[in-house]
């Protein structure tokens, strides 16, 4: 992972320092993992990190290692995928575990 701190912040709009003035280039799966436990230990005291990127930019991926890092057991998955699906029926398949 390659971190690059930016000395100005002109460039994200604004004259002022601001939190998103970080940027890392992150190579792999395992690598945005990693930075998602990093950002637990680096601002421990971080109550709100609002994510925003295209489709496929890592998004979930940074969430599973905050939540790793954090001690979330439950799966942690992509609210836009569940949004996405389509179903040529026009409703999901049904769940066979409902009917045990």
């Amino acid at each position: 992972m390659e971190r690059n701190l930016t000395e100005n912040a002109e460039a994200f709009g604004s004259i002022e320092r601001q939190s998103t003035d970080e940027c890392w280039t992150l190579k792999n799966l395992a690598e945005t993992i990693a930075l998602g436990k990093a950002l637990t230990h680096k601002l421990p005291q971080l109550k709100l990190l609002l994510i925003e990127g295209p489709l496929g930019a890592g998004k979930t991926s940074l969430v599973k290692g905050i939540g790793s890092s954090l001690g979330i057991i439950e799966p942690i998955t992509s609210p836009t995928f569940s949004l996405a699906q389509h179903y040529p029926s026009g409703a999901p398949p049904p769940n066979p575990s409902r009917f045990v």
